[in-house]
This record gives structure tokens, C-alpha cells and sequence, in this order.
């Protein structure tokens, strides 16, 4: 499984030359290789405090659903590579 996160839609960053941002956390079109670390450096130089814990709140969440989701998906993936033991019924 891998650890990208694509930029929510709610949040555009941009790099120095005013290049957007497309990942969150991961390979970026902007040039760089985000993680959550750094995201949350840069939005706490950019945004007043109050603005900061109020996106760093949504990034939380954010960041939990998406892996969750990449859990689900991966354990559908799994469930479809490995067969089926007596179509789930049991002797």
C-alpha cells in the first residue's frame, strides 16, 4: 500500500513560483515530496493560528479517512486474490 494522499479540494497550496499543489502527502506536481510534517509547516507560516488549528483539524480527518479507505481497498483486493474455501460454508 502506498502513502499518497491527494491535496483536498477545501485546501490549494501553492509552491514558491505559483505552482498548485496536487498531493498532500506524496509526489507533487509542484516539485516536491510532501508529508504530513512538512504540509503543517507550511500552513502554520501562512495561516493565522485560529486558521491553523482549524485546518490541521480537517487535515486530521482528512488524512484518517484516506487511510482507512486504502485499508478497506487493499483488504477487498486481498479478499479477491484468495480463493473462496468451500463458498464460505462450512463441513
Amino acid at each position: 500500500m502506498n502513502n499518497y494522499i491527494v491535496m483536498p479540494k477545501e485546501l490549494k497550496l501553492y509552491n514558491a513560483y505559483g505552482e498548485q499543489c496536487d498531493m498532500l502527502i506524496g509526489p507533487c506536481a509542484c516539485g516536491a515530496w510532501h508529508n504530513e510534517e512538512d504540509i503543517k509547516k507550511i500552513i502554520k507560516v501562512h495561516f493565522s493560528k485560529k486558521k491553523v488549528k482549524e485546518i490541521n483539524k480537517f487535515l486530521d480527518n482528512y488524512i484518517l479517512k484516506a487511510k482507512a479507505i486504502k485499508i478497506l481497498r487493499d483488504i477487498e483486493k486481498q479478499a479477491e486474490l484468495e480463493p473462496r474455501k468451500n463458498n464460505g460454508l462450512r463441513k
